[in-house]
């Protein structure tokens, strides 16, 4: 969820953007939609975000229009935030938000790190996957042991949670504990089918007094960019 539009102007105009305060964006046959910021992408495509009761930004415009914008791939694309706020648990909780282009969701963890080709099974350590479209809870159904589908009611944006042990302390794994926190993100990170070579997001929440090691080019909202999924799981945080 995006709350600050302050800073939302800022990752914009980070990303090359040049964003407006407030206006109106035409639709479909002509229905106008107040926003609190737009941004123009190309050819009078507009995309804009307007604020909501709860206090979110709510986004407004033509996705399916929109999808091969480079910029619009960057900002709304893959985002996967980890929660290590309690480290005593030895558990990551993990949301990957995504807005998919076909109606079938297709999710894959990968099986072992580059560099390092033994199958290692992270996926035993994973529990609880769910994934939510606006207000429904949808159940993916397990193809393999590593593998997940399920057909969408439409193509809304995704938010795909689940919860990972980190109690292995060895550099292809996850470790977490009341000291530190060291992740292999092959063992956490969900693969989208169709969506290997799109531009990845990661955000973390720490405990506090913890400070973030990610050798990836920080944003000005302060999430990581990985120009694919590969580069995002070869990156150790």
């Amino acid at each position: 969820m995006i709350r600050d539009l302050d800073l939302l102007a800022a990752s914009l105009v980070d990303l090359g953007c040049d964003p407006s305060p407030a206006g109106v964006l035409e639709g479909f046959a002509g229905e106008t939609t107040a926003v609190d910021l737009k941004v123009h992408f190309s050819a009078e495509q507009w995309i804009g975000w307007c604020r909501q009761a709860d206090g979110t930004l709510a986004l407004v415009g033509d996705l399916q229009r929109l999808s091969r914008s480079l910029p619009l791939q960057t900002f709304l694309g893959r985002l996967t935030r980890l929660d290590l706020s309690e480290p005593h648990s030895h558990l990551v909780q993990v949301s990957l938000r995504c807005t998919p282009t076909t109606p079938v969701l297709r999710l894959r963890l990968p099986a072992w790190t580059p560099g390092s080709y033994l199958i290692r099974d992270y996926v035993r350590h994973l529990e609880g996957l769910e994934v939510r479209q606006g207000g429904l809870r949808l159940l993916p159904c397990r193809t393999d042991p590593a593998g997940w589908r399920l057909a969408l009611p439409s193509l809304e944006p995704l938010e795909i949670r689940y919860q990972l042990l980190a109690a292995d302390l060895t550099v292809r794994t996850c470790h977490l504990d009341g000291d530190h926190g060291f992740l292999a993100l092959a063992a956490l990170a969900l693969e989208v089918e169709g969506e290997r070579w799109a531009p990845h997001r990661l955000s973390l929440h720490l405990p506090e007094g913890w400070h973030p090691f990610v050798p990836l080019p920080r944003q000005a909202d302060g999430s990581w960019l990985a120009k694919d999924f590969d580069q995002l799981v070869d990156t150790p945080v």
